[in-house]
């Protein structure tokens, strides 16, 4: 899968949120492996969230013009119910972007 939100429209504070359905954790823990880019002068932040968790990853600001990844350990108790998301912000500046993928 791949996501990309741009900010060039030069909308202050664009926003995109992708969220997972329900699940039922099948384990104590799982790997959450993925990629992303966030590459110009003010990026903005990604994160990533759990409804059991809450935010268990965050980037902020330029990382790398190239693509990065990116391995979070994700402690879900064996039955219990969780959705996951990735969100997306950027600010208002010329040109920002992020993507991710996997």
């Amino acid at each position: 899968y791949y996501a990309f939100i741009d900010g060039v429209t030069n909308m202050e504070a664009n926003r995109a949120v992708l969220v997972s359905p329900v699940m039922k954790s099948s384990g104590n823990r799982f790997e959450l492996t993925f990629s992303y880019h966030m590459y110009t002068y003010v990026v903005g932040t990604l994160s990533i969230s759990t409804t059991y968790n809450g935010v268990i990853w965050t980037k902020s600001g330029s990382q790398s013009s190239n693509w990065l990844t990116s391995k979070v350990i994700v402690n879900v108790p064996k039955g219990q119910e969780y959705q996951g998301g990735f969100k997306c912000q950027t600010f208002f500046i010329i040109h920002p972007y992020i993507s991710i993928e996997q």
